[in-house]
């Protein structure tokens, strides 16, 4: 019996490492993600970049399709999904369309620091739109979070020792912020179709939204890319979205979706490392102070999935 016990609490022990790492690991992928962008596809059209970046996230779950088990479970979920068309399609524009589209023009006009910080908006977006479109509670120590961040936010852009340039760095962050509501309505909508297969949704949303962002391109006269920067965003989508997002998904089942969204909150903190390293260049005073308060934020709204019950997710 003592054999039996000590072998389940090791599993369990391996278990959990194994959610801390899926989680970690989201983190940093997902974290990279506005540095690598903004050396990539800076020139490139925002609706070509969206287009790309939301084909990659998408692509292994297609690669997936290969496995006669997967495709099984893929068309049992896409007939039961039917009665939640609504729900499907909200998630598509909002996270598929949209969200891709003004990411892509925010990290086009401030840096990849300021874009690091802007995105842990998610969180907060999520929580506001449960409640008032949703009916979810929302206390006081959400409320409280939510100014945080938003002042952790704002704080680089407005105490930037270049001088502020407001049609440039408030219009990115407003877009950067966008796109975090974009996401939030995402989250909200997933959670309808939660019980469903994540990956269905995961493949639709970025089939459809990159199709629909290239034939804006397309219609734009915008969408000639040289190959090889082709190629290297579809790698970043693969990697800091369809990877990161399905980490993120294995650390829910393993921590719950409280602890591990807790961990992936950190993605701004590896987000502005990374970068310094890059550019071997300390952040900005100012810069540092919005990511404590957006990671005090983020720590907050954790806090508050735990105690209500209700967990904030991302489908970023």
């Amino acid at each position: 019996m003592s054999d039996e016990s000590s072998m389940s609490a090791s599993v369990k022990k391996n278990s959990a490492k194994l959610g801390l790492i899926s989680a970690a690991l989201a983190a940093v992928t997902f974290g990279a993600s506005p540095l690598l962008i903004s050396l990539i596809g800076a020139e490139v059209s925002p609706f070509a970049l969206a287009g790309i970046l939301s084909f990659g996230s998408s692509l292994l779950g297609v690669i997936s399709l290969l496995r006669e088990k997967n495709r099984k479970i893929l068309v049992t979920s896409f007939s039961q999904m039917r009665s939640h068309r609504y729900a499907l399609l909200g998630l598509v524009v909002f996270g598929g369309v949209v969200a891709p589209i003004f990411l892509a023009m925010g990290i086009q006009r401030v840096s990849p620091v300021e874009v690091s910080i802007a995105l842990n908006f998610e969180l907060v977006a999520t929580a506001v739109i449960a409640r008032f479109f949703f009916s979810e509670k929302i206390s006081r120590r959400a409320l409280f979070a939510i100014l945080i961040i938003f002042v952790g936010v704002l704080v680089p852009v407005v105490f930037n020792s270049e001088g502020l340039h407001l049609s440039r760095d408030l219009l990115g962050i407003g877009f950067v912020l966008l796109a975090g509501v974009c996401w939030g309505f995402d989250n909200c909508f997933s959670r309808i179709v939660s019980h469903l297969s994540p990956e269905l949704s995961i493949i639709i949303k970025g089939v459809v939204g990159a199709v629909v962002n290239f034939l804006i391109a397309v219609s734009m006269g915008s969408v000639f890319i040289q190959p090889i920067k082709f190629f290297q965003l579809l790698l970043i989508g693969i990697i800091c979205y369809g990877l990161s997002l399905r980490l993120l998904l294995r650390a829910f089942q393993i921590l719950g979706s409280a602890r591990g969204i807790a961990l992936f909150s950190l993605h701004p903190f590896f987000g502005v490392t990374l970068t310094s390293l890059v550019f071997a260049k300390l952040p900005r005073g100012a810069e540092v102070i919005g990511l404590l308060f957006s990671l005090v934020g983020a720590a907050q709204i954790s806090r508050e999935s735990v105690s209500e019950g209700s967990a904030v997710t991302t489908a970023t």
